[in-house]
């Protein structure tokens, strides 16, 4: 009998054969398990050390990221502070109390102190016409009786001692309840964490994906923030492309852009633009005449950006009449115009003309976040949430824009977009930095 072996990966393994080479089937089975043995782990060793790898891999994210999970720790408060804040309104409501005991209409009430009962002293974003703040000193800012910065005597309802604040409590972060006509309301916090952006904010039932908003009507805060267009896009099929915002500025699909399906898009589904005919567009005139600003943003993916020469291509277009009157747009330009080929936000005031542009030049096929501001005074342009350029407008205070809207094209050019683009929105105000850096999170 010989022993004829060999090792590979550390385990030896022998073959067992007589002096007439019969084969030993089980003596070499319980051979090659026996040698194995002396070299592997055990089944307890095994767990042991996954269990280790796994604490280890949460330390390490935890260490490499910690800003991330303390965001997340102040949203998970926001939730849980509005969510019970809204069953005690709720509550007071059901109960047939007055409606004047939930607050005046069409103001927003906010967890910030100032010495003035409009916020005055305070650098808030701007409100859409006909809305205003409201604010209560610091001594009653925490007061459950009506008098605090909530407008509702939850007193009876013993679930405070104190109204809850936001966990950060400054001009960007605070808790705000808006109360519209017939007693409806929204509560909502601006969502900082990218994780509960899109897991919580992106999913409630209110239309701005960068806040979590309960209440009773969906379309409060819509109304109070000055939002009045958003499409989506992402009805999947049919040639209409729906508004959210509550206004029913319905899109219609034009020479046929192709649904796209979540996995190629940014939030659920898209729409594709071939570059040569088609567009959408929104012939409802949309009326948002305003001293406060505005704002357009929207997700794009441009397909052919190395072949862009000449020309510029729409992604979101508003004009009066063809070549006319005030209008508002976000484009990409090529060498037949400015000749930087970068992207542009542009305001015509009557006579005169603003434009911003990106730091850099796109050549990539990837998605991108962009934004264009206006504040009354200063046009800013954002590009995934960074800051690009700015300009001051000095020539008007005020634009009056009660006209359709064109995305993919301009309404009077032949200029199309080649890409996809998701999730376009229009305010009538100027929306902050922190507000359009949360937009950015949810989609990126």
């Amino acid at each position: 009998m010989e022993d004829n072996c060999f090792s590979k990966h550390r385990i030896k393994s022998c073959w067992i054969f007589s002096s007439r080479s019969d084969r030993r089937p089980a003596r070499r089975f319980f051979e090659t398990i026996s040698s194995i043995s002396n070299y592997s782990f055990t089944l307890l060793e095994v767990v042991i050390v996954v269990g280790i790898v796994i604490v280890l891999a949460g330390a390490a994210v935890l260490v490499l990221n910690p800003v991330e999970y303390i965001r997340q720790g102040r949203d998970t408060a926001r939730q849980a502070d509005l969510d019970s804040l809204q069953t005690l309104v709720a509550e007071v409501k059901y109960e047939g109390k007055r409606i004047t005991t939930l607050g005046s209409p069409n103001m927003v009430y906010v967890s910030l102190a100032d010495s003035t009962s409009t916020c005055a002293n305070l650098s808030l974003p701007s409100l859409a016409a006909g809305w205003s703040y409201s604010c209560v000193t610091e001594a009653n800012l925490r007061n459950i009786d009506g008098t605090g910065w909530l407008p509702v005597n939850v007193s009876e309802k013993k679930a405070f001692g104190t109204l809850p604040i936001d966990p950060t409590n400054d001009e960007d972060y605070y808790y705000a309840y808006a109360l519209g006509t017939g007693g409806n309301y929204a509560l909502t916090a601006l969502f900082e964490s990218e994780k509960k952006l899109k897991d919580v904010a992106a999913g409630d039932e209110g239309a701005d994906d960068a806040r979590y908003e309960v209440g009773v009507g969906s379309n409060i805060w819509n109304q109070a923030s000055g939002l009045v267009g958003y499409w989506p896009l992402d009805e999947g099929s049919g040639g209409y492309a729906y508004d959210e915002s509550g206004n029913d500025n319905l899109g219609t699909l034009v020479n046929g852009p192709s649904w796209v399906t979540s996995e190629n898009c940014r939030i659920k589904k898209c729409l594709s633009f071939d570059g040569s005919n088609d567009y959408v567009s929104v012939t409802d005139a949309i009326t948002s005449e305003s001293s406060g600003g505005l704002t357009i943003s929207l997700w794009f993916k441009g397909d052919v950006w190395a072949g862009f020469p000449v020309g510029y291509a729409n992604f979101f277009d508003r004009y009066y009449t063809p070549g006319t009157g005030d209008k508002i747009m976000i484009k990409k330009y090529g060498t037949q115009y400015s000749g930087d080929r970068k992207l542009k936000f542009r305001m015509t005031l009557g006579s005169n003309d603003y434009i911003v542009s990106s730091n850099s030049i796109l050549t990539d096929t990837n998605w991108h976040h962009i934004a264009g501001t206006w504040d009354g005074t200063t046009m800013r342009m954002y590009l995934d949430g960074n800051p690009q350029s700015q300009t001051t407008v000095t020539a008007e205070s005020t634009y009056s824009s009660n006209r359709p809207v064109g995305i993919g094209r301009a309404n009077d050019s032949s200029e199309y977009f080649d890409g996809s683009i998701d999730e376009t929105r229009f305010y009538a105000r100027s929306l902050s930095e922190a507000e359009i850096q949360a937009l950015y999170k949810v989609g990126r």
